[in-house]
């Protein structure tokens, strides 16, 4: 992290107040609404496959991991379709809309995915950088690789449109960016281990993450539409980072608005947060195994923002499952929760 001050500056800045919110338009301009999804203009398309068949959900929480699946065409699909792929289209009114596997602040998804895999049947005899294209469920191929990635390892790098979130919450935006990495890291996390593969959450230099996904190539890039570099996640294992290079890309981005309103803070933010993401300690996941559970793929494409409380509780047992399976991602020894207990049975309400 560059500029720590400015971190701590920005988050004042972009505090709700009793008496004022942060700023932002204080409106839905839905002239200007962004597209959802990315597209890069002329790069193929690789259709994925959907699988259905899936461990069920409470077996990834255990300590041991399922068995290891091959890195292969199959199981690349399996981990993208549960982790960002689509969930379901919801429609109203003559509207529709998409959820996804992953949350996000507002249903906004600043999230993108890059993948580098070695070569692959049903992808190419090269290795490849490609672009997530969740609504079709496909890869975009952007760049082959002479050389090669160590066998049965990959990468994966997950950037942000900061504008999705600034149209909705102005200078805050950035706040919700992070939110929604961390839920999206996540969400690789768990499907990962649907077939009994391990994130390791890499210390690079975000300026590396960019250029290894062709982000600092703007002009590709509508000026206020660019990705920030987020997280580069490795899987499989291996013993060295060896990140290939990539050289002009050919494909644009696709426009996701035809208007904006710029906030000058978010540059600044942007700018005090590049540099080399801190290395976090491992910590042992917990031996606590929940209540036998259905599939995890039928779980995972279940998953919705709660909107309605029907005023029940939990047991303590429920509670204590919640917790343990907090344990579950191993790059989690810098997060503390203050927790909000109010219907736990056997349990005072009050903060924690």
């Amino acid at each position: 992290m560059k500029n720590i001050a400015s971190v701590l500056e920005y988050h004042d800045r972009t505090k709700h107040r009793p008496f004022k919110y942060a700023a932002s338009l204080g409106y839905m301009e839905w002239a200007t609404q962004p597209d959802p999804f990315r597209r890069y203009e002329g790069a193929t398309l690789i259709p994925l496959t959907h699988s259905e068949l899936t461990p069920p959900y409470h077996l990834l929480f255990q300590k041991d991991p399922l068995p290891t699946a091959p890195l292969c065409y199959e199981s690349l699909s399996q981990l993208l379709r549960y982790s960002l792929g689509l969930a379901a289209i919801k429609s109203h009114g003559g509207s529709s809309w998409a959820l996804r596997c992953n949350a996000s602040s507002g249903n906004l998804h600043p999230t993108e995915c890059y993948i580098i895999v070695p070569s692959m049947e049903g992808i190419s005899d090269h290795a490849t950088l490609s672009h997530y294209a969740p609504r079709e469920h496909a890869l975009e191929l952007l760049h082959t690789y002479d050389s090669s990635l160590e066998e049965g390892t990959f990468l994966i790098a997950l950037s942000s449109v900061v504008w999705r979130e600034a149209w909705k919450y102005g200078e805050r935006c950035w706040r919700y960016c992070q939110l929604d990495a961390g839920h999206a890291y996540q969400a690789i996390n768990i499907a990962a281990s649907m077939l009994g593969w391990k994130c390791e959450l890499l210390s690079v230099d975000s300026a590396e993450i960019a250029s290894l996904c062709g982000l600092d190539q703007s002009e590709r890039f509508d000026p206020n539409e660019n990705e920030t570099p987020d997280i580069l996640i490795r899987i499989g294992g291996g013993n060295t980072l060896s990140l290939p290079h990539t050289p002009k890309i050919l494909y644009n981005a696709n426009r996701l608005s035809s208007a904006h309103h710029l906030w000058p803070v978010l540059e600044t933010i942007e700018d005090a947060t590049e540099g080399i993401y801190p290395h976090i300690p491992h910590v042992e996941r917990g031996d606590y195994l929940p209540a036998p559970s259905k599939s995890s793929g039928e779980i995972i494409l279940k998953r919705r923002s709660a909107q309605m409380m029907d005023g029940s509780g939990i047991t303590k047992e429920q509670f204590r499952s919640l917790l343990s399976a907090s344990l579950f991602c191993e790059n989690t020894s810098d997060a503390n929760f203050v927790l909000f207990v109010h219907r736990v049975e056997g349990l005072e309400k009050g903060l924690y």
